[in-house]
């Protein structure tokens, strides 16, 4: 018997979270660490089920354990007001450090 109401994550909401994720595995490859990749940009994720949050931490200059200060943290609650833009601020984000690297380092090819 259940004691409390649920809610389910809405199918936006879903297929956002998705899109997060694919996009999360198309731009680490296996090896993402700095000494490996160079500036290439690396994400973390992070979703915590109990509280129904999703986070990427981003690497803009690759990861490396010595360079912390390098990291920005984009997140999203799935219970609060404006989700949809939360998740799309973050898939807009990861994008926009991506696409920044590979402009830097690729050019007009």
């Amino acid at each position: 018997m259940k004691d409390f109401i649920e809610k389910p994550i809405k199918a936006e909401v879903r297929a956002l979270a998705h899109e997060i994720v694919d996009r999360f595995l198309d731009y680490n490859p296996t090896m993402t660490r700095q000494e490996d990749t160079g500036s290439k940009p690396t994400f973390f994720l992070d979703f915590s089920g109990h509280i129904c949050t999703l986070e990427v931490s981003a690497h803009t200059n690759g990861y490396s354990s010595e360079r912390e200060y390098l990291t920005e943290f984009l997140g999203a609650k799935f219970y609060e007001e404006g989700t949809l833009s939360q998740l799309q601020g973050v898939l807009n984000r990861m994008d926009e450090i991506y696409n920044g690297w590979y402009e830097k380092e690729h050019g007009n090819e």
